[in-house]
């Protein structure tokens, strides 16, 4: 994660938005306890212009967020607590 912390030269590609959030996904159900993570994309080939690393990095800031959250609630209540990821197109 420090690499990302990094300035550096943004590497503008086309970007698989559901690649990116299935791999922000993975690494994030290892951090996740007591918080089930539900992963629901549509598979539409959706892309997105951007640099891929940026990008990672911003959805893994939001999943820690939302995990960190999840947890403070499940302290309060113990109860187990679901984020949901969804991809819908239009």
């Amino acid at each position: 994660l420090l690499d990302y912390a990094r300035p550096g030269v943004s590497k503008i590609e086309e970007v698989s938005l559901p690649e990116v959030i299935r791999s922000v996904y993975e690494l994030s159900k290892v951090t996740a306890k007591k918080t089930q993570i539900i992963l629901n994309i549509e598979e539409t080939g959706l892309t997105v212009r951007g640099d891929r690393d940026k990008l990672k990095q911003s959805l893994l800031n939001l999943m820690i967020n939302s995990i960190e959250a999840t947890k403070n609630m499940a302290a309060r209540d113990n109860k187990i607590h679901n984020i949901t990821i969804r991809l819908l197109t239009f």
